[in-house]
C-alpha cells in the first residue's frame, strides 16, 4: 500500500454517483466528518490527493472500511455511459465494484435512498449485487435532513463501536550497542570462535570476582560472630 493510499483509508466509505447525488454526498460527508473526524470518512473527491492513483486508493479504501453507505438516486439504475449502456451493467463500473467488494467482505452496507428514490428489485441488478436488496435502507430527504442523518449517525455509532480500529503500525525496536545489539549481529566462522572465547574469559572473570566477594563477606560475618561471643574482661 502506498503512503497516499494508506492516508486515504476511512472506516466509513461513501459510494455515490456524481451525476445525481453529489450534493447529498457532500452534505453527508460534512456531517460524518464533524462526528468522526476527516480521517475516518472516505469520499473520492475529498479523500484522494492530486497525483494519487485513484483506482488504487478507492480499492484500498473499500477493501478496509467498516461501513459502506451507498447513496441511491432515482437514476441510479439507468445512468448510462457514453455508449448508452447502463453503468451498472459494466463489470468495471466503480459504484458496482465498491458495493460488490463490501458485500463480499460482509461489512455493513447501508443503502440511502435520496429524495424519494426507490430500492431496486433483484431482477434489475447484476447477480453480484443481488444481496443489496436485503439491506434495510434509509430515506434521505432535504426537508428532514437533520432527522434522517441523526438516524444514520446512531446506526454508525453502534457499528463502529463494535469494530475496533486496527492497531497502529509500529517500527521494530533496533538498539545500538549492548548485549541485544551484539546478539542481533552475532559473528560467524572464526570470528564467532574468538568472540566465544572472549565471552568465556569475561564470564570466568565475573565469576571469580563474585566468588572473592562471597569469601570476603563470609570472613566479615565470622569475625563479627566471634567478636560477639568472645568473653569480655572484668575489672575488679
Amino acid at each position: 500500500m502506498t503512503e497516499t493510499a494508506a492516508r486515504s483509508v476511512g472506516r466509513v466509505f461513501i459510494s455515490y454517483r456524481r451525476q445525481e447525488t453529489a450534493y447529498a454526498a457532500g452534505w453527508l460527508f460534512g456531517r460524518l466528518v464533524d462526528r468522526y473526524g476527516r480521517g475516518q470518512i472516505f469520499k473520492d473527491v475529498d479523500s484522494i490527493e492530486l497525483g494519487d492513483d485513484f483506482v488504487e486508493v478507492i480499492s484500498t479504501a473499500v477493501g478496509s472500511c467498516d461501513v459502506l453507505v451507498a447513496l441511491i438516486g432515482d437514476q441510479w439504475l439507468t445512468i448510462a455511459d457514453e455508449l448508452g449502456r447502463a453503468r451498472l451493467d459494466d463489470p468495471d463500473d466503480f459504484v458496482r465494484l465498491e458495493i460488490e467488494a463490501a458485500l463480499t467482505r460482509n461489512v455493513l452496507v447501508i443503502p440511502v435512498l435520496v429524495e424519494g428514490a426507490r430500492m431496486p428489485r433483484a431482477d434489475e441488478l447484476p447477480a453480484s449485487l443481488s444481496k443489496l436488496i436485503r439491506r434495510q435502507a434509509l430515506e434521505l430527504s432535504p426537508s428532514r435532513f437533520e432527522f434522517d442523518t441523526n438516524r444514520l449517525l446512531n446506526v454508525l455509532d453502534r457499528a463502529l463501536a463494535e469494530v475496533p480500529p486496527p492497531p497502529p503500525i509500529t517500527e521494530p525496536l533496533v538498539t545500538s550497542g549492548g548485549p541485544d545489539a551484539e546478539a542481533i549481529a552475532a559473528p560467524t566462522g572464526e570470528l564467532a570462535g574468538v568472540e566465544q572465547a572472549r565471552g568465556n574469559s569475561k564470564r570466568r572473570r565475573v565469576l571469580t570476582a563474585a566468588a572473592g566477594a562471597v569469601v570476603v563477606a563470609a570472613g566479615v560475618t565470622v569475625a563479627l560472630v566471634l567478636q560477639q561471643t568472645e568473653p569480655t574482661e572484668r575489672t575488679l
